[in-house]
């Protein structure tokens, strides 16, 4: 009885974990997508100057 209680705690505590794991993984890439985003906009600007000085 004590081993399958020890078991069902251990297994409790890694599904915590893997849930927490997974909210990590959701929250890197909701980080990748925002600097993507940015190094779009930097792109952008990045070449709106140099058209300018081309003209």
């Amino acid at each position: 009885m004590f081993f399958e209680y020890d078991v069902e705690e251990e297994l409790l505590q890694k599904n915590r974990e893997i849930e927490k794991l997974e909210q990590q993984v959701e929250q890197c890439q909701a980080e990748i997508r925002r600097l993507r985003c940015v190094c779009r906009e930097y792109e952008e600007e990045l070449q709106s100057i140099r058209k300018n000085k081309s003209l």
